[in-house]
């Protein structure tokens, strides 16, 4: 039986790419972490490097510009 949640369309919104394969769920997670904060994550420009962070760090993701 088909209901009406059988089938999901997403839509990709046209955001930063990560610039490696390796750092998808930090980049997801800048993303979750815009939606939450009321802001749209197309507009926002992370930096691409996320040396400095750690399990332990208590600062929000390095934006670029927004």
């Amino acid at each position: 039986m088909v209901g009406e949640y059988d089938k999901v369309n997403p839509t990709f919104l046209l955001v930063q790419k990560q610039p490696n394969g390796f750092n998808c769920g930090v980049f997801a997670i800048t993303f979750a972490a815009e939606i939450l904060d009321g802001c749209s994550p197309m507009d926002a420009v992370f930096e691409k490097t996320f040396n400095n962070m750690s399990s332990t760090t208590d600062t929000s993701f390095p934006k670029v510009a927004k």
